[in-house]
C-alpha cells in the first residue's frame, strides 16, 4: 500500500510539473511560426515584412560600426526602413539566418550567435492581440 501511495505522489508531482512547465511557454507554436515568417523575410530581403514584424518603438538596439558600438532607439517603422541596411546589416542578416534560438522567461524568445567572445542577440515577445514581435537587437560579452 505504501508503494501505492508513494507511485501516485510521484505521478503527481511529475504531472504538476509538466503542466507548470507548459503555462510558462504557452506560444510556443506561434512562436516557432513567427520565426519562420520572419527568417524568410530577412532571407528573402523583404524590409517591409521584417520592419512588420518589430514591436516600434525600439528603445534597445546596438550594434557595432567601424569598431565602435553605437545605441538607438528606432521610433517607428518609417524609421527603421529609411536606416535598414545600418539597422539589419548584411552580415547581421547572414548570422541571424543561423542563429541559435533559445525560450526564455515570460513567453520571451531569444536568437543569438557569438563572434569570439561577443554575443549577439535577437529578443522576441508575444504581444497580445499581435503575436510575437521583435523587441530589441543587443550585442554584449559571452556568458
Amino acid at each position: 500500500m505504501k508503494k501505492v501511495i508513494l507511485a501516485t505522489a510521484v505521478l503527481a508531482a511529475l504531472v504538476a510539473t509538466a503542466l507548470a512547465a507548459q503555462k510558462g511557454n504557452t506560444h510556443a507554436a506561434e512562436f516557432r511560426a513567427f520565426y519562420k515568417e520572419f527568417l524568410k523575410a530577412v532571407s528573402s530581403g523583404d524590409r517591409e515584412k521584417v520592419a512588420g514584424l518589430i514591436a516600434f518603438p525600439v528603445a534597445d538596439m546596438d550594434w557595432v560600426v567601424d569598431g565602435g558600438r553605437r545605441y538607438v532607439s528606432i521610433k517607428n517603422k518609417a524609421q527603421f526602413l529609411q536606416k535598414y541596411d545600418t539597422y539589419l546589416a548584411p552580415s547581421t542578416r547572414l548570422h541571424l539566418l543561423k542563429a541559435r534560438t533559445e525560450a526564455l522567461e515570460d513567453g520571451r524568445y531569444a536568437a543569438f550567435w557569438d563572434i569570439g567572445e561577443t554575443r549577439f542577440t535577437f529578443l522576441f515577445e508575444f504581444i497580445d492581440g499581435t503575436g510575437y514581435r521583435v523587441e530589441s537587437f543587443t550585442t554584449g560579452a559571452r556568458r
